[in-house]
């Protein structure tokens, strides 16, 4: 569930939230959802902007390598607007 005090409550996709929120006259979310289906061995990652637009599909291994390409897959698809403290 989303945790925004503006659509607490809501129950539903994140897309389906942001629609809800803008036509109520609010202000539009800025960010990504990550999914991440984990088996034993790997972690298939799905991550998706506010509007349910898939960005980016990866089977990543377990373990410290397959965080490491996580953070990496999640930074190459993040707004440019959403980076904090430097420049890309």
């Amino acid at each position: 569930m989303i945790k925004r005090p503006d659509l607490m409550g809501f129950v539903g996709s994140a897309p389906a939230a942001v629609s809800a929120l803008v036509a109520a006259g609010g202000s539009a979310l800025t960010g990504l959802f990550v999914g991440d289906d984990w088996a034993e061995d790997h972690h298939d990652i799905e991550i998706v902007n506010e509007y349910g637009r898939r960005l980016a599909r990866r089977r990543l291994p377990e373990g410290l390598d397959g965080v490491t390409r996580l953070h990496a897959l999640i930074a190459s698809v993040m707004p440019k607007e959403n980076v904090v403290g430097g420049t890309t």
